[in-house]
């Protein structure tokens, strides 16, 4: 027996479900749900290693995609062949799968210390220069699951790509300096507030989203975070709002200066329902006391300025 782990050799299903799971989920978030060929895989990693050399791109990619649900069954050493011809394919596909492989074959529970040197040097090479983003956003997320991190060479590549044009990279990226320990907090915050700015609002959505799991356990957050989420209450797109609201109720007490624009939101009738709920629930989290305007039960209009129960 290998170094593969009995957890996932013998033990069972339940891990090796998560592991595929995980992979899944991955794959679905970054690229839409993989249409898995109906063909038996390749039983053997010497099959698999043959279909992987075969010359059209459309079969090795269908052996790539079956193969994340056999990868946690061999052992370690035909496992990183595998995946190491799969990283260095020229078929972006197949590079895609062989990075979901890692997730599917609970990677980082294979091996310790220098004994995946190789391939994070390949891994690093995509999240450099794989022109393709899904494949920029599946090496992030494999990085951020890593252990021990690579944080000396992939920190400065990941700053990088929160500016990168593609929300699912922008993402990964985050998540995976999010995992450091501790996280490059002022690089990350000076990215995020940038792109509160963005004029794409899937990227402020990110940004805000970020700048709450940044600052969750930060016992001092800066007024300048607490002012950009509260601008954001105002934005054109629902989303964006939500996000920011829902970072503030993370916040709890240290956001007491955005509560009358949020009190502003839930007693606005024009304001999207879910935004509204969201900014009660922060408002509550901020101040610790329950608030129920009457109208959001559809029993009395919200109250004129200056009547009692009206924000001020």
């Amino acid at each position: 027996m290998t170094r593969i782990l009995e957890s996932t050799r013998r033990g069972t299903a339940g891990s090796l479900g998560c592991g595929v799971a995980a992979a899944l989920a991955l794959a679905v978030a970054l690229y839409g749900f993989p249409a898995f060929a109906q063909e038996i895989c390749p039983a053997t990693p010497g099959e698999l290693t043959t279909a992987l050399l075969n010359e059209d791109a459309a079969a090795r990619t269908e052996a790539a995609e079956c193969f994340i649900e056999e990868a946690a069954l061999f052992d370690y050493p035909d496992l990183k062949q595998v995946v190491n011809t799969m990283l260095r394919d020229e078929s972006p596909d197949v590079r895609f799968f062989g990075l979901l492989t890692l997730s599917a074959s609970t990677w980082g529970g294979l091996t310790t210390g220098s004994d995946l040197r190789n391939e994070k040097a390949k891994i690093m090479q995509i999240l450099n220069e794989d022109p393709v983003p899904r494949n920029k956003a599946a090496a992030a997320a494999i990085i951020g699951a890593m252990d021990p991190i690579p944080m000396n060479q992939a920190e400065g590549p990941l700053l990088d790509l929160l500016a990168h044009s593609d929300t699912k990279v922008v993402n990964a990226a985050l998540g995976a300096l999010l995992s450091f320990d501790p996280p490059p907090e002022e690089q990350i915050s000076q990215a995020l507030m940038g792109m509160t700015a963005h004029s794409d609002q899937y990227h402020r959505s990110v940004a805000l989203k970020g700048l709450g799991r940044l600052y969750r356990d930060d016992p001092s957050i800066d007024p300048a975070v607490i002012e950009a989420l509260v601008l954001a209450l105002s934005d054109d797109d629902r989303l964006v709002q939500w996000q920011a609201a829902n970072s503030l109720w993370t916040f709890g007490p240290q956001a007491s200066s955005a509560v009358p624009d949020l009190q502003a939101i839930v007693w606005d009738p024009k304001q999207p329902p879910e935004v509204r709920k969201v900014a009660q629930e922060a408002v509550e989290s901020i101040t610790g006391e329950p608030i129920k305007p009457p109208w959001l039960t559809g029993e009395t209009p919200p109250p004129e300025p200056g009547m009692a129960g009206a924000p001020e």
